[in-house]
């Protein structure tokens, strides 16, 4: 376990009320001892005050009546009290006369010279007062020479402070002690803490440890999140399916912003349609049958999520999420309603055109036997010609339809993709003059035929004109227009193994969006309205390509421009 971690925990919820509540008594513990020691000092201090007040007045005045046998009596006096340390007499050249301790009688203390007045000085222990004595008329009776109101001496006492310095010194040690203490307390109280949440900790991960072996052999993605969507936790089939390398490409990361950040045109996926909102409104189990989620490389699929709440206390904590991709499932659904659909319509198709068929193969052969017979007249054989035709070309789109209903074979076999072309501008032609598209087709009769089915690259062909026109009309809603041009090329081209066959399908229409270009032969997805496209168009050709061993490129420029390029290997 990291230490960062440690502090995520309940168990450092718990240590740091306890060491709250212990530096807070430790606190004030020494508060109460630094007022306790406060007032003591301030008690001694004013014990030296008070000792110095007595000792200067009651010396004071019988010097300053000249009564020096009074005075010298004092200083023996004071001399016995254990606090003082010298109490002297000096003159004003700074040589002592009287002193408490007769061994400084004649010594010098040259820090008086000059002074005018009090002085204090606090080292070595003692705290040492100077102070002034100035001439009064006492004095004066015995030295002529002084002047009332001069400097003629100084008083010098020196008290210890030992016992306030002891106590400072032993305030000191005191909160030393008590914040070492508490300091060595709070470290033992957090080792404890620690240890306590690592075996906490490692019997968790063991018990993690299995779930997640158990998970990660779950053939079904499942994911875990917390609260925040922050995914905690992703197993080995969870990671497959989104193409992720490592867990930590996903675990610590929010869930919506890995897996479900854009819906399918590329806009941000609003806030109540993430899947953990929808569990969290509901307040309980749900099931999603239909969400867009991403892989890391770009591409999407459609999942289906069942999500449970983990419940904590009585509060919602995280979810739990198993995931499926039910794209194929979709597409199958899908092509199974589609393949009824168009079965439905072959049938109807089929009956239509055998009904078509029969009556205009009679006008067909009524005319020509009527030309032969009754011919001769220029403009009416000309007539008759131009009935023939038109019977024929009603005929052969006849029985495109007839090829068009009889889809649904796997059967490959060689096939002639200018057939395949022919047969299907049979079935556009009337349609795209109509609308005025003008169609350019090139078309190399050499190309190899191809191995494949006959009515599977039709149906290519058919899905790449129709959208074609659909970019064109939407361009050009007008019948006429210069650029309103389909142009179909189909060429032999050589590759690497041998003669390929490239179909190239351009149009001049409104193009592809750049950001869909990529994701448009995904199943479900269309640049079409809602209602006009099914978003599986260009997936049925892509998958149908594949299975004939092709490859279909698309390029386009929004606004300008598509050409989709269909490339199948040729038989030489």
């Amino acid at each position: 376990m990291k230490l960062r971690d440690f502090w995520k925990s309940e168990t450092a919820t718990y240590f740091n009320v306890v060491t709250g509540i212990f530096v807070f008594v430790l606190i004030i513990v020494i508060l109460y001892n630094s007022l306790h020691s406060l007032e003591t000092r301030q008690s001694l201090e004013r014990y030296m005050e008070n000792l110095r007040d007595v000792i200067f007045l009651s010396t004071y005045d019988s010097l300053k009546k000249g009564n020096m046998k009074v005075f010298t009596n004092h200083l023996q006096e004071v001399g016995t009290f254990d606090d003082v340390h010298e109490f002297s007499l000096i003159d004003t050249k700074g040589m002592i006369r009287y002193s408490s301790n007769e061994s400084l009688v004649g010594k010098m203390e040259r820090g008086i010279i000059g002074l005018q007045q009090q002085k204090i000085i606090s080292r070595d222990g003692r705290t040492t007062y100077f102070f002034p004595v100035e001439t009064t008329n006492y004095c004066s009776r015995c030295h002529a020479d002084w002047k009332v109101g001069s400097i003629n001496s100084y008083y010098l006492l020196s008290l210890s402070r030992e016992a306030i310095d002891d106590l400072k010194s032993s305030t000191i040690y005191y909160h030393g002690i008590m914040t070492v203490s508490g300091l060595a307390f709070v470290l033992v109280l957090f080792s404890l803490a620690v240890y306590y949440e690592r075996r906490k900790s490692e019997e968790h991960n063991l018990v993690s440890a299995s779930v997640q072996n158990f998970m990660d052999s779950v053939d079904d993605p499942f994911l875990s999140v917390d609260a925040n969507g922050i995914c905690t936790f992703c197993n080995r089939s969870g990671l497959e399916l989104f193409g992720f390398a490592s867990e930590e490409m996903i675990v610590g990361r929010n869930v919506h912003e890995a897996i479900q950040h854009t819906a399918e045109d590329g806009s941000p996926v609003d806030d109540s349609d993430y899947i953990l909102t929808r569990m969290l409104d509901s307040g309980r189990s749900i099931k999603i049958d239909e969400v867009l989620l991403w892989r890391a490389d770009g591409t999407y699929f459609i999942g289906e999520c069942r999500l449970h709440p983990i419940i904590r206390r009585g509060n919602i904590s995280g979810a739990t999420i198993s995931l499926f991709d039910v794209t194929q499932k979709k597409a199958e659904d899908l092509r199974t309603i589609n393949l009824s659909q168009m079965a439905s319509l072959g049938e109807l198709a089929a009956g239509v055109a055998h009904e078509i068929n029969n009556p205009i193969s009679g006008v067909i052969n009524y005319t020509q036997l009527y030309k032969n017979r009754y011919g001769g007249d220029t403009e009416g054989d000309e007539l008759l010609g131009r009935i023939i035709k038109e019977g024929k070309r009603i005929s052969s789109i006849v029985y495109s339809l007839l090829n068009y209903a009889h889809q649904g074979s796997d059967k490959t076999e060689p096939v002639d993709m200018v057939g395949i072309v022919s047969e299907t501008l049979n079935l556009f032609k009337v349609r795209l003059e109509a609308e005025g598209i003008d169609l350019d087709v090139s078309i190399d009769e050499q190309i190899p035929r191809v191995n494949g089915n006959f009515q599977n690259l039709e149906q290519v062909l058919m899905n790449l004109i129709s959208n074609a026109r659909y970019a064109l009309n939407k361009k050009y809603p007008e019948n006429h227009h210069v650029d309103k041009i389909l142009r179909i090329v189909l060429e032999r081209v050589s590759g690497a193994d041998g003669s390929l066959v490239r179909l190239t399908v351009y149009d001049r229409g409104i193009g592809i969006p750049a950001d869909m270009i990529n994701k448009v032969m995904n199943p479900f997805v269309t640049t079409k309205p809602a209602g006009e496209g099914t978003g599986l168009g260009l997936h049925v050709c892509f998958n149908i390509i594949q299975q004939h061993n092709g490859r279909i490129d698309i390029e386009s420029d929004q606004g300008d421009f598509t050409r989709v390029t269909v490339t199948l290997p040729g038989l030489d």
